[in-house]
């Protein structure tokens, strides 16, 4: 990141007015929209916001979540993907076993495959992170992901960012969702964190829920559902690295493992990972699940 760009970042954290803005980084007034529309068009949330009669330029703080209708009438029968956690970028994420998966899931006649977050691993997440990662630049870590990610005919991603896909947006306002989606068109973010999804009524919602495994592996889930207001009929979980499947309060519920190796940071945190991903086959009836089948593929 150049320093120049730095500073004007730090300045649409807290807001600048048109005139300041011209002044300050000694720009055009032909210049300033056109060059807030490229930072837009970089993944950078940036509301211009007309205050006393003054456009202020800032950038947007407000997670974004979506509800959205991928209603496909797959007529009470479905085969579903869930994953989490690839870290893409990491020095220890095994691609090789993702792609494995990925021809699995094609191979059984997958159409969807839910991601819940952590798609990347990121930059600046915790101290020594740089040395774990390759490349670096979060530029060319998005590239890597554009350019490697499993890609399967007739497959569609689906992915919420987790904590690792958000640290740009927390320190700069850069939204990765969108960059990498204008770039795949099998890949679709749904948001930072948390969403949910409609299949023929069906709801299910992925979250990267930072919650502590605590008690038990299913203490999560209880307590994730037990402060949800509407419960899904499926839920998804990622960020602890680790498979489940039970039901809880009426909802199927899955923890939906990683493909990242031990890091030093998860080692000293003595923290699981457990590598692999869902195939789930749900059969249903007007919005009731009837049955549904679930095998974790452990490489």
């Amino acid at each position: 990141m150049s320093e120049n760009l730095e500073k004007i970042l730090k300045s649409l954290k807290k807001g600048i007015d048109y005139d300041t803005f011209l002044d300050k980084f000694e720009m055009d007034k032909s210049n300033v929209k056109s060059y807030i529309k490229d930072l837009k068009e970089k993944g950078y949330r940036i509301d211009g916001l007309l205050i006393d009669g003054d456009i202020i330029y800032k950038i947007n703080p407000t997670i974004e979540r979506k509800t959205i209708n991928l209603s496909n009438n797959y007529e009470g029968d479905m085969k579903l993907g869930f994953i989490s956690d690839t870290h893409y970028n990491s020095k220890v994420c095994h691609e090789d076993e993702l792609q494995e998966y990925y021809d699995i899931a094609q191979s059984e006649g997958v159409k969807k495959v839910f991601h819940a977050g952590d798609l990347n691993d990121g930059i600046g997440v915790y101290t020594g992170q740089e040395f774990m990662v390759n490349p670096v630049g979060l530029q060319d870590q998005m590239d890597y992901i554009v350019n490697n990610y499993p890609r399967r005919k007739e497959i569609d991603t689906y992915w919420v960012e987790g904590n690792h896909d958000t640290k740009p947006f927390k320190k700069v306002g850069m939204y990765i969702g969108p960059i990498i989606d204008s770039r795949r068109d099998d890949m679709t973010c749904l948001g930072q964190v948390n969403s949910k999804v409609n299949l023929d009524d069906i709801i299910l919602e992925l979250s990267h829920y930072e919650g502590s495994v605590a008690v038990s592996k299913g203490y999560r889930l209880e307590k994730y559902l037990r402060d949800t207001k509407n419960a899904p009929n499926i839920l998804l979980l990622g960020h602890k690295h680790i498979n489940v499947f039970e039901e809880v309060r009426g909802t199927y519920c899955f923890e939906g493992g990683a493909w990242q190796g031990q890091t030093p940071y998860t080692k000293a945190k003595n923290l699981p990972n457990t590598i692999g991903g869902w195939i789930v086959d749900v059969k249903y009836d007007a919005g009731v699940i009837k049955r549904i089948k679930a095998e974790f593929l452990e490489f």
